[in-house]
C-alpha cells in the first residue's frame, strides 16, 4: 500500500497549496511572476521564501505528475470507487476511493491547474481522460429517478459523479448555519432572486438557463418569496454515505474544462457543455460564449467553493446580482488575499 499512500499524500500536499496559491497568489494570467506563497515539503520552524506564483505552479505540477505514477496502481482504475464494505468481512482501506485522493481525483486537479495556469492542452488531456473513466462507468452520471423521480431522499449532490469528496458525519450542521432559511438570525447565504431567474436558471437561449434543470429542481427550495440552497441538508437517510460527502471534485467540472481548453474558439467546446446539460435535464445549447460557460459553471458547483477560483482566473465581474452595475469590477483589491502579517514578520 505504500505507493498509493504516497501518492495520496503528495497529490494532497499539492492540492492544499494549489488553493493557497487561488487565495494569496496574483491573478496568474495576469502576472505569474509576481510573488505568491511558500511551497513546503518538509516540516520546518524555519518559515521557507516567498517563491513566484510560477514557481510555486511548477511545485505543484511536479507534486501531481509524481503522485498519479505513485497511484498507477489504484483500485479505482480496476474496480471503481468500491462505496460500500466488501461482504467477507476484509479490510475496508482501499474501499471507498472516492473519499481518497485517488488516480482520476489526481488527474483531475492536474486538469483544474492545467486551466488555471494557462496550459489548456494538458488541461484538456486531463479532463477528457476523466471524462472516459466517467464513460466506463467508474464515475457514471447520476440517473435521473434518485434525483427528480420523487423520490424520498434525492440525490443532490449527484454522489455517483463525485471524483473526490471529503467526509463529515454532521454535514447537516453546515447546511444549519449558513443555508438554513429558519436559522435565526436569518442571515444565510443564498443566491439573488433576480439573478438566479433571469441569469442562471432562467434567460432561455441568451444564457441557457431552464428551471427544469436538475440542479435547480433539487437543490433550491422556495421558502416564501425566496428560493434556497439544499445541496447539504440532510437525507431522511441520514446514516447514508452520500449524506456524509462534501463534493471537492466533480464530474461535471471535467465537461466545462474540456469545453473551455478544446480550442482557441470557446464555440468550439459546446459538445462538451450539450453532453453535460443532457445529464441535466435540459437542452443543448446552440452556440457557447464565456457569460454561458461562466453560467454553466455556476449551475454545476454553487456551494462547491470553486465559483471564486473560476471568477479569478477568467478576471471576470463577480456575479451578485443580474443587474450588472451591481458587481464588483475585476481587479487585483477583489481576487488578492494579503498573505497574513505571520507569515512576513518572520
Amino acid at each position: 500500500n505504500l505507493k498509493v499512500i504516497k501518492g495520496e499524500a503528495q497529490a494532497l500536499r499539492a492540492m492544499l497549496h494549489f488553493d493557497l496559491l487561488r487565495l494569496f497568489g496574483p491573478v496568474y494570467a495576469h502576472n505569474p511572476e509576481a510573488p505568491a506563497i511558500p511551497y513546503y515539503k518538509k516540516y520546518s520552524v524555519t518559515p521557507n521564501e516567498i517563491l513566484t506564483a510560477s514557481q510555486v505552479a511548477a511545485e505543484i505540477t511536479r507534486d501531481l505528475n509524481e503522485a498519479r505514477i505513485l497511484l498507477a496502481n489504484d483500485p479505482v482504475r480496476t474496480s471503481g470507487t468500491m462505496t460500500s464494505a466488501p461482504t467477507d468481512g476484509s479490510s475496508t482501506f482501499m474501499y471507498y476511493r472516492n473519499l481518497r485522493l485517488n488516480y482520476y481525483a489526481v488527474t483531475a486537479l492536474l486538469a483544474r491547474s492545467s486551466l488555471y495556469f494557462g496550459d489548456k492542452e494538458s488541461a484538456f488531456k486531463y479532463s477528457t481522460e476523466v471524462i472516459q473513466a466517467g464513460d466506463e462507468g467508474i464515475f457514471p452520471f447520476v440517473d435521473r429517478s434518485l434525483v427528480s423521480g420523487s423520490p424520498d431522499d434525492p440525490d443532490r449532490i449527484f454522489s455517483s459523479e463525485v471524483i473526490f469528496a471529503l467526509s463529515h458525519s454532521q454535514r447537516n450542521k453546515l447546511f444549519k448555519g449558513y443555508y438554513d432559511p429558519s436559522r435565526i438570525p436569518n442571515y444565510v447565504f443564498r443566491m439573488d432572486n433576480d439573478l438566479m431567474s433571469n441569469l442562471v436558471f432562467g434567460g432561455g437561449a441568451m444564457t441557457g438557463g431552464n428551471q427544469d434543470d436538475y440542479r435547480y429542481r433539487v437543490n433550491w427550495v422556495a421558502t416564501g418569496a425566496n428560493r434556497y440552497f439544499y445541496k447539504y441538508s440532510d437525507m431522511v437517510d441520514s446514516g447514508n454515505i452520500r449524506n456524509t460527502m462534501i463534493p471537492m471534485i466533480r464530474l461535471g467540472e471535467m465537461y466545462l474544462i474540456a469545453a473551455e481548453s478544446r480550442s482557441e474558439d470557446i464555440g468550439a467546446g459546446v459538445v462538451y457543455v450539450n453532453r453535460l446539460r443532457a445529464n441535466r435535464g435540459v437542452g443543448n445549447l446552440q452556440t457557447l460564449t464565456e457569460d454561458i460557460l461562466r453560467y454553466e459553471y455556476i449551475r454545476e458547483m454553487y456551494g462547491e467553493g470553486q465559483l471564486f477560483y473560476m471568477y479569478k482566473r477568467m478576471f471576470a465581474p463577480v456575479l451578485f446580482s443580474s443587474m450588472s452595475s451591481k458587481n464588483p469590477v475585476p481587479s487585483d483589491a477583489v481576487f488578492v488575499l494579503p498573505l497574513p502579517s505571520s507569515e512576513t514578520d518572520n
